[in-house]
C-alpha cells in the first residue's frame, strides 16, 4: 500500500511514523505532530528532531523499549 503525505493529514491526531530498527528515523508525520511539538514548519520539526524520534522523547519518559527481533 502506498500513501502520499496527504493521507496522514486525514488522521484525527498527531502521526509520527518511524523506523523500528534502532535508529527510530522519522519517515512521515502530519501537521498535528508539528503542532504537538510547537513547530511552525517542517524544517523546524526536522531541526528539533534531527529526523529521529529518540531526540523528541526524553529518555526518562520512555516507557517502551524497541528491540530488534
Amino acid at each position: 500500500m502506498t500513501c502520499d503525505d496527504s493521507c496522514y493529514e486525514e488522521v484525527a491526531g498527531a502521526v509520527c511514523l518511524m523506523r523500528a530498527d534502532g535508529s527510530e528515523h522519522i519517515l512521515q508525520y502530519n501537521s498535528m505532530a508539528l503542532d504537538l511539538f510547537q513547530c511552525e514548519t517542517r524544517e523546524d520539526f526536522s531541526h528539533l528532531s534531527a529526523d529521529s524520534f529518540l531526540a523528541l522523547a526524553p529518555v526518562e519518559r520512555l516507557t517502551v523499549r524497541v528491540e530488534q527481533v
